[in-house]
């Protein structure tokens, strides 16, 4: 299987990366997130005791927040890596000539 073109690989990580970095940039995004965290951990702190599952719930959707703001973190990361291995690739190819 041939393996990707590390400058085509690097393109698409930059424009991923790009987006990516504007998603967490957007101004309503942003807030929406804070609302959602605020929401749900109030819903956890002001639960009855009994209601496990409702702090369970709340507990998953914060972590589910986390998860989605990390994911587009290591979109925007990827790119570093992506220039990286393509710099790589590059230095590999004078060492062969």
């Amino acid at each position: 299987m041939k393996r990707p073109d590390p400058y085509v690989a690097m393109l698409k990580a930059e424009q991923a990366a790009e987006e990516a970095r504007e998603t967490l940039q957007d101004p309503g995004l942003r807030a929406t997130f804070a609302r959602l965290t605020e929401q749900y951990t109030k819903a956890m702190r002001h639960s009855a005791p009994e209601d496990r599952e409702g702090r369970e719930n709340a507990y998953q959707m914060l972590r589910a927040l986390d998860a989605l703001a990390r994911d587009l973190a290591g979109t925007v990361a990827g790119a570093e890596f992506a220039r990286r291995n393509y710099r790589a690739a590059g230095r590999q190819e004078e060492t062969t000539q």
